[in-house]
């Protein structure tokens, strides 16, 4: 009887999709490989080693511009729209339209210091505190787009977090100066830890403008209820998320970054949550 029980209790274990158990690590190992990169970025260049310099609101690629979506649309409506603009608006409107607002999650530098002041602020079960993304952020995008059509004001390059942190992140490397828009940066944190993820949650346009490029094949997060062991992980993946989203009723707009770390903590435990492309929101 004994062996029998150990060997109904063993398919259960093997069938946990545990290929998702090491996303929390590689997703942070990505994100400080991001800031690391606009940290050496102008010591390469200025050497001449590599002919790729800019920052988050634009990146040149020997030759090949690379630019914030938001910032390409705030250009357009201002009169300097360009072939380049629009292939290079392309890349990561395409990237997030196949695999959802992954630069958030797994890319932005702003944001790994947004979560690291989470941490300090509500420790290891963000989920538990941090109040979910809302429409504020699409308000804000519209905000930018109206000051840029009915002011001729650029404010999207003013109140940009990814743009402005490594903006200030390479002219502090590469000559020593400190820019306006680090001590924006600062402040930006220090809310932060007075309303943890308050600014990628409900301010931050670029956050806004990915969680809409969505189409039904985007890559989210699905989950399979009959696997769910919600006794045995006490909610761990809703503790899990960055965000506060419960990945369990994850909505078209809900503001999912596809960051993993839910699927990490699930993968311990019944293994009710995986990735897919495309597939039925709720």
């Amino acid at each position: 009887m004994e062996t029998s029980a150990a060997s109904t209790a063993e398919p259960s274990v093997l069938a946990r999709p545990s290929r998702y158990a090491g996303l929390s690590r590689a997703r942070r190992r990505v994100q400080v490989g991001v800031l690391a990169f606009f940290l050496v970025l102008p010591v390469v260049y200025g050497a001449g080693l590599v002919d790729v310099h800019g920052s988050l609101y634009a990146m040149d690629f020997w030759g090949f511009l690379v630019i914030d979506p938001v910032i390409a649309i705030q250009k357009a409506i201002l009169g300097e729209s360009s072939l380049a603009l629009v292939l290079g608006a392309l890349i990561p409107i395409a990237l997030a339209l196949a695999l959802g607002p992954i630069f958030c999650g797994w890319m932005c530098p702003f944001g790994l210091l947004s979560e690291m002041v989470a941490w300090v602020r509500v420790g290891s079960r963000p989920g538990d505190k941090i109040r979910p993304p809302g429409w504020s952020r699409y308000t804000v995008l519209a905000g930018v787009f109206v000051a840029a059509t009915a002011f001729a004001y650029p404010l999207a390059t003013r109140v940009s977090m990814p743009g402005s942190l490594t903006l200030a992140t390479t002219a502090a490397v590469a000559s020593g100066i400190v820019l306006l828009e680090l001590w924006v940066v600062v402040l930006v944190l220090l809310l932060d830890l007075v309303l943890p993820r308050f600014w990628c949650n409900h301010i931050c346009m670029q956050g806004g403008l990915l969680a809409l490029l969505r189409i039904p094949w985007t890559l989210r997060v699905r989950y399979e209820q009959t696997r769910c062991r919600q006794d045995e992980c006490s909610d761990e993946c809703f503790g899990s998320c960055p965000i506060g989203i419960d990945p369990r009723s994850v909505g078209w707009f809900s503001g999912c970054t596809n960051c993993g770390e839910c699927l990490s903590a699930c993968a311990r435990h019944g293994g009710a949550l995986t990735w897919r492309f495309g597939g039925r929101h709720d």
